[in-house]
């Protein structure tokens, strides 16, 4: 039986068709000659101020039950500000997934105002809970691609070594102006583990400087005394960081 003269010509270009989108599809997917691997590696500075404060919580708990005490003083503890310093260092061994290591130093602590209504010779009276941490975060991080500006989030565990704990007291009298200012070194336990979590944005000006912005939060988890009123620590900041990617050029 005799075929159609339009049956040759359709199947050559249904042929052309196939092998165009197939070398389209190679392209695509195959890697291109001198492509850069998923691999880089940052270092930077980071600076972040930050509020921090406390809770109390039970002997023997991990961090998540209030002493049952812990409302008579709240109306008198209060946050303190200070800052978080130090150097950054992300290495990421795919596209989107890295790992963070940093090594900064950390205020954190709350104070305690209490205003005296009844007859003393203090009018008020003023303890400032300040500890000194060397924090060493390791984070798991994914960031997303882009050339303006790019999506960050990470999270992972803190080792906090304390450097000092110092109680700050300051006492005014009632009877006069003067003011009493002492200050106690205390006793905390020297090493403690915070989770911590930060969501953000990484803006690039070259392909190997950037800043990144990241709201971070960290809280403690294991006790810092001995005692039954016990305090566990947080803090929650604006973390800034301007960084180099040696090798993304």
């Amino acid at each position: 039986m005799p075929q159609s003269p339009r049956i040759k010509p359709l199947a050559v270009m249904l042929l052309l068709l196939v092998c165009h989108g197939s070398g389209v599809l190679a392209q695509d997917t195959l890697p291109k000659a001198g492509a850069k691997s998923g691999f880089r590696w940052e270092v930077g500075f980071s600076v972040m101020p930050t509020a921090s404060f406390r809770t109390y919580v039970h002997e023997g708990t991990f961090g998540l039950g209030e002493h049952p005490n812990a409302e008579e003083l709240k109306e008198e503890d209060k946050y303190i500000l200070g800052p978080h310093i130090g150097l950054t260092s992300a290495f990421f061994f795919h596209s989107n997934v890295g790992v963070q290591v940093d090594a900064m130093y950390a205020l954190k602590g709350y104070r305690r105002e209490a205003e005296r209504t009844e007859w003393s010779w203090f009018r008020y009276d003023k303890n400032y809970y300040e500890l000194h941490y060397l924090d060493v975060p390791i984070r798991l991080v994914y960031a997303t691609q882009g050339k303006k500006v790019r999506f960050r989030a990470s999270v992972g565990l803190v080792t906090n070594v304390l450097i000092k704990g110092i109680d700050r007291k300051r006492w005014a009298s009632s009877r006069s102006d003067w003011v009493i200012e002492t200050d106690e070194e205390m006793e905390y336990n020297t090493v403690n583990v915070s989770p911590i979590v930060s969501v953000g944005l990484d803006i690039p000006f070259r392909k190997s400087l950037g800043i990144r912005l990241e709201p971070t939060f960290q809280h403690q988890l294991l006790k810092n005394t001995n005692q039954d009123l016990d305090v566990r620590y947080w803090s929650f900041g604006l973390l800034f960081t301007i960084y180099i990617s040696p090798n993304n050029k």
